[in-house]
């Protein structure tokens, strides 16, 4: 079993039977589902940006179902999303292909092909659990040593990037998914493109 890095897989699937099966697969092979029935609530766990692969059942909604795909793709354009249906035909396919799906599978998901699918993705997307855990952390540590190469203290940048001391601690410290906005007022105050903090990573 490879090791994965408890990389995170959202399952929705109206098919109770089929969607506890693939939440067993996927636990075994080293990642961590969550398996839902209701797109409300699948759409809600992917605007947190903590789920990066999705299983979508086409099945629920046929005739919407590249719409579906299309909605959630338009979440996240990291999400790879990867469809099934239990009716496969190349229209289907085709539409979810262009909508945003990175791949598209028949139902009941045989575990060797799905198996495929989510090692290409993780080649094809640079998808890694245990990189995404690291990466606050990982970007704190290089906003800490660029502060140091300035002679800098956490106060004097603070105030320069208009953030609170407690932030810019935060950031260092890789606490909490640091913001887009925090990372760029920190990098401008470091006088250093945000980049940088991401080149070794």
């Amino acid at each position: 079993m490879k090791d994965y890095g408890k990389l995170r897989v959202l399952v929705l699937d109206k098919d109770a039977s089929h969607r506890e099966s693939l939440g067993l697969f996927l636990e075994q092979n080293g990642f961590e589902p969550a398996e839902l029935e209701e797109l409300d609530r699948a759409i809600d766990l992917l605007k947190t940006g903590r789920y990066p692969v999705m299983l979508l059942d086409l099945d629920s909604a046929p005739e919407a179902a590249p719409f579906l795909v299309r909605t959630v793709c338009s979440i996240d354009d990291d999400l790879c999303v990867i469809c099934f249906t239990a009716q496969p035909t190349v229209e289907l396919a085709v539409a979810s292909i262009r909508n945003g799906a990175f791949d598209y599978l028949k139902k009941p998901v045989d575990f060797d092909e799905l198996r495929l699918a989510l090692e290409e993705a993780i080649r094809a997307l640079g998808l890694s659990g245990a990189k995404l855990e690291q990466l606050p952390a990982l970007v704190g540590l290089q906003l800490r040593a660029r502060r140091h190469e300035l002679g800098l203290t956490l106060k004097q940048v603070a105030r320069r990037s208009g953030l609170s001391l407690s932030q810019v601690s935060q950031a260092e410290r890789g606490e909490g998914a640091m913001t887009i906005r925090t990372l760029y007022k920190v990098a401008t105050a470091l006088k250093a493109p945000m980049s940088q903090f991401f080149d070794e990573l």
